[in-house]
């Protein structure tokens, strides 16, 4: 049987040629670069099986930017998602998830499940990817998937200069609400709870503070403004040169 990174090279890269996808030259991922600003990309990891005499594994993708601090494999790897956690923008899809967060195969199966795998790509995670066609939508998915990539804006770290850049000016305050609501749900709806108190007031520093008031520093700063938009200048020209030796820019 050949190993499953080779089918699954095979198969996506059928599949994903009309959606646009090409493969990495030297990674197991398919990516491709929209409006020369979003980077997404789809991949596979291995996951421990549950089942005798099975294997398992799992799709994850991703989104990224030009402006992104590296688009280097080590950051590839650590920002995707698997399939599961598209629910955290749409919770009506949590009912799925028990089937499809691991895909389980054998010598037998391997293209069928591959074909399952696919056909769930695109009903999850396709029409939330088709809507991040702008730096405006990458913060929106980022506030849903990946929130911490906001954070500390005037210490340059991760995606948060794109608030910058952007001239966003959200307060953030949707976010700590709908998670402060989340985990209130954990205390038993008890608001006067201590412990969740403490957590409220960890989620307002690392979002509302560390997020919004952070990237209001930037504003506030003349001279940190400018560094701020010559960093993001820098790593556009950094990416775009991963870029090609991915075969994504020519």
């Amino acid at each position: 049987m050949a190993a499953l990174s080779t089918e699954f090279n095979k198969y996506y890269k059928q599949q994903l040629k009309s959606y646009g996808f090409i493969k990495l030259k030297g990674l197991p991922y398919f990516g491709k670069l929209i409006n020369n600003e979003i980077f997404q990309f789809i991949t596979f990891h291995n996951m421990n099986s549950l089942i005798k005499g099975k294997k398992a594994f799992t799709i994850d993708v991703g989104i990224l930017t030009i402006y992104s601090k590296s688009l280097d494999k080590h950051s590839l790897a650590i920002w995707v998602n698997p399939l599961m956690n598209f629910r955290n923008i749409d919770e009506s899809l949590n009912e799925r998830f028990d089937d499809i967060y691991a895909f389980y195969y054998d010598d037998q199966s391997i293209s069928d499940t591959l074909a399952k795998t696919f056909e769930e790509t695109k009903s999850i995670a396709f029409p939330y990817m088709d809507k991040i066609l702008s730096l405006e939508d990458y913060i929106w998915y980022c506030k849903y998937m990946h929130i911490a990539l906001l954070r500390n804006a005037d210490q340059f770290y991760q995606d948060s200069l794109l608030l910058v850049k952007t001239n966003n000016h959200d307060d953030f305050l949707d976010v700590f609400e709908k998670q402060s609501s989340v985990m209130l749900k954990r205390f038993g709806n008890h608001p006067n709870d201590k412990d969740y108190q403490q957590i409220r007031k960890e989620y307002y520093k690392s979002i509302v503070e560390e997020i919004a008031q952070a990237r209001d520093r930037v504003y506030d700063n003349p001279e940190l403004y400018t560094k701020t938009m010559e960093e993001l200048e820098r790593r556009k020209q950094v990416n775009i040169e991963t870029l090609k030796s991915y075969g994504i820019i020519s």
